[in-house]
């Protein structure tokens, strides 16, 4: 698990994701810049680890070293180490992450060795605001499409089928007791499941925390992934966004649901790549820790 870079083989790799980068979320830091929070992208940067300036820098992984003048400006990044004239991320940091490494793939494994299940409909966001008081509803800027008792009737008219124990925390307490399973944090492994539209985005959260033992392909996918998620997430959410160009899906509706499913099947099948390809990663650095 070892590769020498030239200068020119890497900045080539890092250009291109810095283009990657800047293509998606350039529009958005452009109206970030002056404008009010942006209740669909602002989470991707906010409840995630990752800034975007971090999410710009581009990280080879583990065992890629880099040669060439340029690449002094990695020794002097924690987690970075210089021999002669190459640098390469620290054995130290495989080391010292291991265990976590270890609980990340056997988290992907065992989501991934479920069936998905399509049937939560996105409920979600509405269960987050079920009942609430007016101050109290997370995105308050935003009004709601059917406001709050036409939300509430929603969440009354299909059972909650939450898998997913960070969204399922931020349910209503009246919500929450409505929910097909009470999830946990310590039962999180037992739960995951593939179809779900969450533990698609938290690829993302998975793949940043091992920074910068990854490269930064596997981030980007998962980032892009994690961006249609949250898309479709907020779209067929109880809020009206329509000021921000988003179109709802109405999961209030029998067609709504259809179509909710139908995307929701399409982010599953892109979330199965990316979580096959980061089980690989964190499999070869398990291997590499033991070398």
């Amino acid at each position: 698990m070892s590769e020498v870079l030239t200068e020119a083989e890497w900045t080539r790799r890092r250009d291109r994701h810095r283009q990657r980068v800047a293509a998606l979320l350039d529009p958005y830091l452009d109206r970030r810049g002056d404008g009010p929070a942006h209740p669909v992208i602002d989470f991707l940067f906010t409840y995630y680890r990752l800034r975007p300036g971090q999410l710009k820098r581009w990280h080879p992984g583990f065992g890629i070293w880099l040669s060439g003048p340029s690449a002094a400006g990695y020794a002097r990044l924690s987690g970075y180490r210089r021999t002669d004239d190459e640098v390469a991320v620290d054995r130290d940091v495989l080391l010292r992450r291991k265990g976590t490494v270890e609980f990340v793939a056997g988290l992907l494994e065992a989501t991934a060795g479920r069936p998905a299940q399509f049937g939560c409909f996105g409920l979600h966001e509405w269960a987050m605001v079920y009942r609430a008081a007016p101050g109290d509803v997370r995105h308050r800027t935003v009004p709601l499409r059917l406001g709050g008792p036409g939300t509430d009737a929603v969440v009354k008219s299909m059972p909650l089928r939450c898998t997913h124990f960070d969204a399922f925390r931020f349910f209503t307490d009246p919500a929450r007791g409505r929910n097909s399973a009470q999830l946990t944090r310590a039962g999180q492994p037992a739960t995951e499941q593939p179809g779900c539209l969450h533990a698609g985005m938290d690829l993302y959260k998975w793949a940043a925390k091992l920074l910068p033992l990854l490269d930064s392909d596997v981030v980007m996918d998962a980032f892009e992934l994690a961006y249609a998620a949250r898309v479709l997430d907020m779209r067929a959410s109880p809020y009206d966004l329509s000021a921000l160009g988003y179109e709802p899906v109405r999961i209030e509706t029998p067609s709504g649901r259809a179509e909710y499913v139908r995307q929701q099947a399409v982010v599953a099948e892109r979330a199965a790549i990316v979580r096959q390809t980061l089980w690989a990663r964190c499999r070869a650095l398990v291997d590499a820790a033991a070398q």
